[in-house]
């Protein structure tokens, strides 16, 4: 599903899992387990860079990748202006 679409979808059925404290949106997490997909060499996974690997090599990635610069510059430019 990925993200976004699965925190919405979560979002828009909480009221049915009541009785479930913790939903988690694995996103790509189930390609990789069902071989579909394969992840970054262990040198980037070490970097901390898997999400720069997934986008390369899939470029729809790129906007969802902006958002969340966007995201991160919107919120330190309002704690810097507190």
């Amino acid at each position: 599903m990925g993200s976004e679409k699965q925190e919405l979808w979560i979002y828009k059925w909480r009221e049915e899992f009541k009785n479930i404290p913790v939903c988690i949106g694995i996103g790509g997490s189930l390609d990789i387990w069902a071989g579909e997909k394969k992840r970054a060499p262990k040198f980037i996974q070490e970097l901390g860079l898997e999400w720069l690997y997934r986008t390369i090599l899939e470029p729809r990635r790129i906007k969802r990748v902006l958002k969340i610069f966007k995201f991160l510059f919107r919120l330190v430019s309002e704690r810097w202006k507190r």
